[in-house]
């Protein structure tokens, strides 16, 4: 047997192999009528001037102080419906799912930046007529919230950050890249469309889906894995498959931070006057409680509350007691650590 048939043969079986794991982990996209059970008699859909049809619902009391909250990378408006029983008396609760994600899903203009998702929740709380809130943002979403925050504080009671991103992530950036850069400059200058597309190896990539590694993924964000339950991981699987989410999340790992760096980020944090409650998990092996003391440090007036045992996730992880103290703060009362 000659090198070349042997290594056909290998080849012949490697992409056997590849054919018999693609098939395995395959999971075609879903459609917002195949996810309809994520959809209930709260959930509402609005076309913003962007394109986006954001997914949101508006509960609560009509008339009461707005809490708006946005979730983390992955995640989706359900995040924080255990929340809600404890809100829902006295204030009006704004939840969205944000691009990439749940079933807003792809962006019109494929640039999924945190200035971005900032531009986004600008045209969406203008959409909504509010003009005052807390905002609440958790991992993904806090970095999202720190940035709104800067570029709106006059718009703030408060501001809460949940495990959040921010501030090592950003120190730790170097530099633009210059594809970054040029996304940016055509984003603001609305001509950014597919600047940046998904090669073919990637576009099979984005077509993937294993809720196998859904569970594994979710069991490493809790303190207590045991508390991942089968409803999660379907849900967080089925919603990941939303179409174009994939193919939207692939393309943020090209974004993420693209347009901002340290000298103008980290820095400007000691800007934030407004009451900030910083709510972190002891055993978050995502954001370590050395950020939350960082954010502790670097931001002005905050209360810092750590959840014993918690992990990444405490308003699903630790919903009661975070709940009680979300209520603390928003009536200006000091949560008990």
């Amino acid at each position: 047997m000659t090198y070349k048939r042997i290594f056909l043969g290998l080849m012949i079986l490697v992409s056997l192999a590849i054919a018999g794991l693609a098939a395995m982990f395959y999971g075609p996209d879903l459609s917002k009528e195949d996810l309809s059970q994520y959809i209930n008699d709260k959930s509402k859909f609005i076309e913003l001037p962007s394109g986006a049809v954001v997914h949101y619902r508006d509960q609560g009391k009509p008339d009461g102080p707005v809490v708006a909250l946005v979730h983390g990378q992955f995640g989706s408006l359900h995040d924080w419906e255990l929340w809600v029983p404890y809100l829902e008396d006295d204030f009006r609760i704004i939840t969205m799912d944000r691009p990439a994600n749940g079933l807003t899903g792809r962006m019109p203009v494929d640039f999924y930046s945190v200035g971005s998702n900032v531009v986004l929740l600008q045209e969406f709380f203008a959409a909504l007529n509010i003009d005052k809130m807390t905002l609440v943002g958790h991992s993904a979403g806090g970095s999202i919230s720190l940035r709104y925050a800067l570029e709106n504080q006059e718009q703030l009671d408060g501001l809460v950050l949940i495990g959040s991103g921010g501030a090592t992530i950003l120190e730790e950036w170097r530099d633009v890249n210059e594809y970054a850069a040029e996304v940016m400059e055509l984003s603001m200058n609305g001509r950014n469309k597919d600047v940046r597309t998904l090669s073919f190896s990637e576009m099979v990539l984005s077509k993937l889906a294993s809720p196998s590694l859904v569970e594994d993924g979710l069991k490493s964000m809790f303190g207590d894995p045991t508390l991942v339950t089968d409803d999660m991981v379907a849900r967080y699987s089925n919603l990941m498959r939303h179409e174009g989410n994939r193919y939207a999340q692939s393309l943020m790992s090209y974004h993420g931070y693209a347009e901002v760096g340290p000298e103008n980020y980290v820095p400007r944090l000691q800007e934030i006057q407004v009451p900030t409650l910083l709510m972190f998990g002891a055993k978050d092996e995502i954001v370590t409680v050395e950020i939350a003391h960082k954010f502790d440090r670097l931001i002005e007036n905050t209360t810092l509350i750590i959840y014993d045992g918690v992990g990444h996730i405490p308003q699903i992880e630790a919903s009661a007691p975070s709940a009680r103290d979300l209520l603390a703060f928003l009536n200006n009362e000091v949560p008990k650590p």
